[in-house]
């Protein structure tokens, strides 16, 4: 979110830079930053699993027959398409990190940025799920 919400439009409006130094700025964020987006998400998947487990859901009449079990499953299949989306993020900061042209660079990071706000909407309903897990059924 704080890429999104206050670095971008930090750097398209009021950096002073130029489009090929941004360009560089968005390839070098990328590769720094998606190791920790995975290694974030490795960690919500181990303790999302140890969490099931502890309140006995993980079995697929649970999720589908209670509605504590439905919202579950609905999080989890929305959390899926999220990691979906973030593969495709990353396959395209691989290309952004072999861009030859700041031009190339910045059209690949806007693709990244189209993604990353679609998945900020789907973690936002993911959190929402969670709190209503945790409160509300």
């Amino acid at each position: 979110m704080f890429i999104e919400a206050i670095l971008q439009p930090i750097l398209r409006n009021h950096g002073g830079l130029s489009r090929d130094q941004v360009g560089m700025v968005n390839k070098a964020i990328a590769k720094r930053f998606s190791p920790l987006v995975w290694f974030s998400i490795a960690i919500l998947v181990i303790t999302g699993l140890i969490r099931a487990n502890m309140v006995n859901v993980l079995s697929f009449d649970v999720l589908t027959t209670s509605l504590y079990g439905l919202t579950l499953f609905s999080k989890m299949l929305i959390f899926l398409v999220a990691i979906f989306i973030g593969v495709g993020i990353t396959a395209t900061g691989v290309k952004l990190s072999k861009a030859e042209t700041p031009q190339r660079a910045m059209e690949l990071f806007g693709r990244i940025s189209l993604l990353a706000k679609t998945n900020i909407v789907l973690g936002s309903v993911i959190i929402l799920l969670a709190v209503l897990l945790r409160y509300g059924l």
